[in-house]
């Protein structure tokens, strides 16, 4: 069984080494995290890839409410523990939010929505949100 967290810690890393950050570093009071990977539906070109990771970088640092924005395409996986981490992904997003009330404003923002339209179709995602300073657990 894999295990998300797994999933989740692989992707980060992906994420800071693999493209860079492409917004300001996290504040201090960053609070939550917004973690998307991204699975093409059918085989994804390289240029397929290229272009979902510019228009990344391209529309969405400029949304008020992301503190940090990583971006990268699926890392090889190590030859450590293969049967534990979750390579099935194409690319990833990792966002930064002061607050869950930040990531719905980035939601609801037209350059996202606008990004998420667009490539709803070629594209399946998981979704992982946590706070990395703790806090209460969902229930």
């Amino acid at each position: 069984m894999r295990r998300p967290w797994i999933s989740a810690m692989a992707a980060i890393a992906l994420a800071f080494i693999w493209e860079g950050c492409s917004a300001p570093p996290p504040s201090a009071t960053a609070s939550f995290i917004h973690l998307v990977l991204y699975k093409a539906k059918s085989s994804p070109s390289d240029s397929d890839l290229d272009q979902l990771l510019t228009e990344a970088k391209d529309k969405l640092p400029s949304i008020p409410t992301i503190k940090g924005l990583w971006t990268g395409r699926a890392a090889p996986l190590p030859p450590i523990l293969p049967s534990v981490i979750d390579g099935d992904y194409d690319m990833a997003m990792l966002f930064v939010f002061d607050s869950p009330q930040g990531l719905q404003d980035f939601l609801d923002h037209p350059n996202y929505v606008e990004f998420r339209k667009k490539h709803a179709d070629s594209y399946q995602v998981r979704i992982i949100n946590f706070n990395p300073y703790g806090g209460a657990a969902r229930r």
